[in-house]
């Protein structure tokens, strides 16, 4: 079936709208109006600046407890737009086509995924935007210090505590761990996409031309300054380069920030992988921990600004542990949803086979009496 795409969403190559009118949207989270001048009026008597002293103080006393009632306990969105686009029901191959040399063993084999509708956002998370995050309370700064962590780059660090300066609000936030990126994609009501999500919305699918085989999200050719941030001295803003948007209009998939994905890390996942909806957290038994700072590997995905152009592709997939190091400096990521109930319904039910077979496995393993 043919992906739906919203096109509002997709950017063209030269100043399109939605960029436009999502940093415009930045700029209402960037900074306010200059305070105006207050006006002169002339001095009143002391009985009626009292009177009118009691009035204002009593209408403000009355909005100050409809607002306390009104006060949800768990912060709101910001109502400031995240363009997304919708991808619909439809096949893909996942992982490196056959004959590309530059591809690891964790990439293979290719095969064929069949994934339900959902949306993904077309931009990384901006520095603005987490921002917001941070003052509605729900979000923490990054963490630029750890006890016990030697040898952290001074560079990096002064990177994480600094991007939160205001003329930097337009780049994707970094220095952003696991934990961090899902409290922010709960917060606005999404989650992280799964790695299958990420991969076709990277390099398109069956409705596509090139059948979504290409190796980055623009095509075949190699990651270069034109199409991408890559090998540069610091992030780019997002949706600064319209040339290597990916087949569904989404922007700085290959470059600027390595993206955070839902699922774990397993080298062999691609060898077992269901053929719908793979999602990464329930499938893999065991997981693997191979390269990992901690007890759970995670996955990155896209490169970053600051790696080799054939870390770019697509299909590359990277471990990371799920905690904060200063070596996540070049780690940011998007968001994504499900929009039909039938997804949800058919992980929960795929949820409770697999928990029941953990408890007959269990049952076999107990010794008899």
């Amino acid at each position: 079936m043919m992906a739906n795409t919203n096109s509002s969403s997709i950017a063209g190559t030269e100043a399109p709208p939605v960029v436009l009118s999502y940093l415009a949207a930045l700029g209402l989270v960037a900074g306010c109006a200059a305070a105006p001048e207050p006006t002169r009026t002339p001095p009143r008597s002391s009985a009626a600046t009292s009177s009118t002293a009691t009035a204002t103080s009593a209408t403000a006393s009355s909005t100050a407890s409809v607002a306390a009632a009104k006060t949800p306990d768990v912060p709101a969105p910001p109502v400031v737009p995240v363009p997304m686009v919708t991808i619909g029901r439809g096949a893909f191959t996942m992982g490196c086509p056959k004959g590309a040399s530059m591809c690891k063993d964790d990439e293979k084999p290719a095969h064929r995924v069949q994934l339900s509708p959902y949306e993904i956002d077309v931009y990384e998370v901006t520095v603005g935007h987490y921002k917001g995050c941070i003052d509605a309370g729900a979000c923490t700064y990054p963490v630029t210090e750890l006890k016990g962590l030697h040898g952290a780059s001074s560079r990096a660090a002064k990177l994480c505590r600094d991007q939160f300066r205001a003329e930097l609000w337009k780049r994707p936030v970094v220095c952003i761990d696991y934990a961090d990126a899902t409290t922010y994609c709960k917060w606005r009501g999404k989650r992280l996409p799964t790695e299958a999500e990420w991969e076709r919305a990277a390099r398109g699918d069956s409705s596509k031309k090139d059948r979504g085989a290409r190796l980055f999200p623009w095509g075949d050719q190699p990651a270069n300054a034109n199409l991408a941030c890559v090998e540069a001295d610091a992030r780019c803003e997002v949706g600064s380069h319209p040339k290597g948007i990916s087949p569904y209009g989404l922007h700085d998939m290959a470059g600027n920030a390595a993206e955070w994905v839902l699922d774990f890390y397993d080298p062999t996942f691609y060898a077992s992988s269901p053929s719908r909806d793979p999602d990464g957290t329930w499938d893999l038994m065991p997981i693997q921990k191979q390269r990992c700072m901690s007890s759970t590997c995670y996955i990155t995905r896209g490169g970053s600004w600051k790696d080799e152009p054939i870390a770019l592709r697509a299909t590359a997939r990277t471990a990371k542990a799920s905690s904060h190091n200063w070596a996540f400096a070049s780690i940011g990521f998007r968001c994504a949803r499900s929009t039909e109930k039938s997804r949800r319904e058919y992980f929960a039910n795929r949820m409770n086979m697999m928990n029941a077979k953990r408890f007959r496995d269990s049952q076999k393993r107990v010794p008899a009496p």
